[in-house]
């Protein structure tokens, strides 16, 4: 309903905006065929007078500001009797060549509606020429004066280091010459286009843009985008003026801009590189505080053996890279959290493997090797998800009993697993399955597999938490451990 009212308030707009027709006929205007005011041309400026001939105002159709500053849209400017200026916006965007016909339209529609088929509202007229408003002309001004104090601040860096481009397109500082700027003209659709390309002496693009080469499609206020090599983007106000390159104005204006935003060809690569290896440091050291890996914790080991082993524990969970980039697509094979290495005073790393039963003290986390059972669904490749043959895995200690472990993956330490001591297989006990909730029998199974021992009643158990998994390994500590 509510774009069925706003459609029709579009058509009312539409149908007042047109209702009347206007034309001129022999300086004559006409207002739905009615002859309403006389207008004049001189020299782009049309006087407009009533039917008796007395002047009630003059108008143009501008492009210009009044201190003389161009630019490639076009405005309304009236000046009154006595002298006031009034600038608006065009109401009727009516596409026309003729500033005839963008002023006269503009009379019967918006805030200077001055004439109808019924006449000339002279009341309005008087009440519209009763103050000054040139805040169009001002605004433009105001932006001209912007882009000269940018410009002179640029010019005077550049005359500081002896800045400027020979007609080979080099630039030099002084007499040392430091990179070059290429032009090059392409077409791109049905619109030509005027290339730039600055290089450093290693040919490290330091900054490329792109100009209509149609000097009439172009503006000094739009001005053209340039591009740096560190994604950055810069408006340069100027427009191409010349095909030689030394006098192109557009093209010394982007190396000013270049230098006076520091952007120094020498250095640029060097710069471009450290900022590279900065931004890889930091996503790279991002990647490793949100990841669940163990980097470099004091602790020790207990071996297959049996035998301590002491230093710094890592442990690799998820691949920091594929964090870093997780569109890459890149396959990876390892088993993340199947290893622990283990540095020692003299910088030796030796790795364990988890399906050797090694224990693991990290600070004030414990993991013992384990190999995932049940637990498919998860994807934490603890066991079943990487595949038949399975995958052992370092799991964290949650709870302990001399009888056994209740643990959880450290990718997922939501889902508890149930390990006895003197077993190398963990139980998850879940209902998160690899097809979907696993069925009751499918964990009943699980449980009976995992505890072996008659005197544990599956019924008797919530297995979804891990208070209710502690009191399994509780009662069987109590009731089936020797």
């Amino acid at each position: 309903m509510r774009k069925i009212i706003l459609m029709f308030v579009l058509l009312v707009s539409c149908s007042a905006l047109f209702a009347q027709k206007v034309k001129v006929k022999k300086g004559i205007i006409l207002v739905d065929k009615n002859k309403v005011a006389k207008i004049e041309k001189n020299k782009g400026i049309y006087k407009v007078s009533d039917l008796d001939g007395k002047v009630l105002f003059s108008a143009e159709a501008a492009s210009k500001t009044i201190k003389g500053n161009p630019t490639n849209d076009l405005w309304l400017r009236f000046t009154g009797t006595n002298g006031n200026i009034r600038e608006i916006e065009r109401t009727n965007t009516s596409f026309t060549f003729s500033g005839e016909k963008i002023i006269t339209r503009n009379l019967v529609v918006g805030p200077a509606a001055f004439l109808s088929a019924s006449g000339i509202d002279t009341s309005l007229i008087n009440d519209f020429f009763s103050k000054t408003d040139t805040s169009i002309s001002d605004k433009i001004d105001s932006q001209y004066a912007a882009i000269k104090e940018r410009h002179d601040k640029e010019d005077k860096i550049a005359e500081e280091l002896k800045l400027k481009i020979d007609k080979n397109g080099n630039i030099s500082l002084g007499k040392k010459i430091v990179g070059k700027i290429k032009r090059k003209e392409k077409e791109n659709g049905s619109i030509s286009f005027t290339y730039y390309t600055i290089v450093n002496l290693n040919s490290f693009i330091v900054a490329s843009t792109k100009f209509p080469s149609d000097r009439n499609l172009t503006s000094i206020l739009k001005g053209c985008k340039v591009k740096t090599y560190d994604k950055k983007e810069h408006i340069v106000n100027e427009k191409c003026s010349s095909d030689r390159v030394e006098e192109d104005k557009l093209a010394n204006r982007i190396v000013k801009m270049l230098y006076a935003n520091g952007y120094d060809l020498e250095t640029a690569s060097e710069n471009y590189h450290s900022e590279k290896k900065k931004e890889y440091e930091e996503a790279y050291n991002k990647a490793v505080n949100n990841s669940v890996n163990i980097f470099d914790v004091e602790g020790y080991i207990l071996d297959k053996k049996g035998e301590k082993i002491e230093g710094t524990i890592s442990i690799l969970y998820e691949n920091i890279q594929a964090k870093m980039n997780p569109n890459s697509g890149m396959a990876d094979l390892t088993n993340y959290g199947g290893i622990v290495n283990v540095k020692n005073s003299k910088g030796k790393v030796k790795s364990y493997k988890a399906k050797n039963g090694v224990v693991v003290f990290a600070g004030d986390q414990v993991f013992v090797g384990a190999r995932g059972v049940g637990d498919g669904g998860l994807g934490n490749n603890s066991g079943t998800e990487v595949g038949l043959l399975g995958a052992s895995q370092f799991f964290e200690v949650a709870y302990e009993t001399n009888a056994g472990y209740i643990l959880h993956h450290p990718k997922n330490p939501q889902y508890y697993y149930i390990m006895l001591k003197g077993n190398k297989k963990a139980y998850y006990l879940g209902e998160e399955g690899f097809l979907g909730k696993k069925p009751k029998e499918k964990i009943e199974k699980l449980f009976n597999e995992a505890v072996n021992c008659s005197a544990l009643n599956f019924t008797d158990y919530d297995t979804l938490s891990k208070e209710g998994m502690i009191k399994i390994l509780d009662d069987y500590t109590e009731k089936c451990s020797k």
